[in-house]
């Protein structure tokens, strides 16, 4: 079920108060997923993070944390890779992953 809020807004001498208003949409949305768009799973990751995509096979994988520290490479064959992260702190990490064509993707991943 889709939700659709219209909000009206009221203003007043000390502040804004926002009255929303919910509408019942029946239907499905549809997502198109980019063939070339990298795919990371388990988010969040626990012990070993997937990085997949179906197009083009992966060069290298490099995990930065979030003060833009390397702290993981890999230089998989084909287009999965597994990235064994269970040694580092919980946190938010981001993934940027090179393809054998020269093209360059990134993602953000949390480690539990």
């Amino acid at each position: 079920m889709l939700l659709c809020f219209k909000v009206l807004e009221i203003y007043i001498s000390t502040g804004v108060i926002f009255l929303v208003e919910m509408e019942h949409i029946s239907g499905v949305m549809e997502v198109e997923r980019d063939p070339k768009a990298i795919t990371l799973y388990p988010n969040p990751v626990g012990e070993v993070l997937t990085v997949e995509i179906s197009s083009d096979n992966i060069s290298r994988v490099e995990l930065y944390d979030v003060f833009g520290k390397l702290v993981a490479t890999l230089s998989p064959e084909g287009t999965t890779a597994n990235i064994h992260v269970g040694y580092l702190p919980a946190g938010v990490y981001m993934v940027r992953t090179t393809l054998r064509n020269g093209s360059v993707q990134t993602g953000k991943v949390m480690k539990l």
